[in-house]
């Protein structure tokens, strides 16, 4: 049996405690269109086909720490961090190397990811994970 090559890669990093979705990061690969397109309007795809160089890879972030509305262009380099960061099993190491905005909710320590209620301390202060672990 042949496998097809993905138009795109999604991830949905998602607490390893209550379940809650830490980040979305879509990556689409050049001259293809995002998972989402068929939902987005005609001035949101408006904006995406002015944007999108077709012959470089596309990245959708969208997380507390950042989003980038539609996407942005990313080099083949980068793209390849991105891939590496998305294959199982997940570590905070290929993360962090992907430069993930806020490493993507991951635990250096324990190595899995924990939404933002799960992290804690003062707001603007450095925060810990639920086992006291600092980023």
């Amino acid at each position: 049996m042949r496998q097809l090559p993905a138009l795109w890669i999604a991830l949905h990093i998602t607490c390893v405690i209550c379940g809650a979705q830490v980040a979305h990061l879509e990556l689409v690969a050049p001259g293809r269109l995002p998972a989402r397109w068929a939902r987005w309007n005609a001035a949101v795809r408006r904006l995406y086909t002015q944007c999108r160089d077709p012959a470089q890879w596309w990245l959708i972030v969208e997380s507390e720490h950042c989003t980038n509305g539609t996407g942005e262009n990313i080099t083949a380099e980068h793209a390849a961090q991105m891939r590496d960061a998305f294959a199982y099993p997940r570590r905070h190491t290929r993360v962090r190397n992907a430069a993930l905005p806020g490493d993507a909710g991951f635990c250096p320590h324990c190595d899995v990811p924990y939404c933002p209620r799960h992290w804690t301390g003062p707001s603007g202060q450095e925060r810990t994970c639920p086992l006291g672990h600092t980023p």
